[in-house]
């Protein structure tokens, strides 16, 4: 019935077990890791869109052009830093799911690599 003979199929078994929990909880790493990215890139939206908004606001009551660019030179730079702001923001979430990602993967791949010495040897 079984390919394999009965003193080998607990270590199969051990073995494909190892196999599925890793590949059960790297897309969840994964997942987790794209969902806090797209969590940051909408807030960043968010700040972009607000800042051009009070830009706006503040433009529109002025009457001469000169004041218009005046209003739109002195608001170019706090709207230029948030961005470098955000940028730094993100840096340590990408980092994190790094981290994360790598944790992942080596705790599964060491417990794949073990249920594999066991399969192999018989025990360590």
């Amino acid at each position: 019935m079984h390919p394999f003979p009965q003193s080998v199929i607990p270590a199969v078994y051990s073995h494909l077990n190892a196999q599925v929990a890793f590949l059960n909880e790297l897309p969840l790493a994964v997942s987790r890791s794209f969902q806090q990215a797209c969590w940051l890139n909408i807030q960043l939206g968010q700040t972009l869109i607000e800042e051009a908004f009070l830009v706006g606001l503040s433009m529109v009551p002025t009457k001469r052009v000169t004041a218009t660019l005046s209003v739109a030179a002195s608001r170019t730079q706090p709207t230029a830093e948030k961005p470098r702001a955000d940028q730094q923001c993100l840096s340590q979430p990408t980092a994190d799911a790094q981290v994360d990602l790598g944790d992942t993967v080596s705790a599964r791949l060491l417990e794949l690599f073990m249920a594999g010495r066991t399969n192999s040897y018989g025990s360590i």
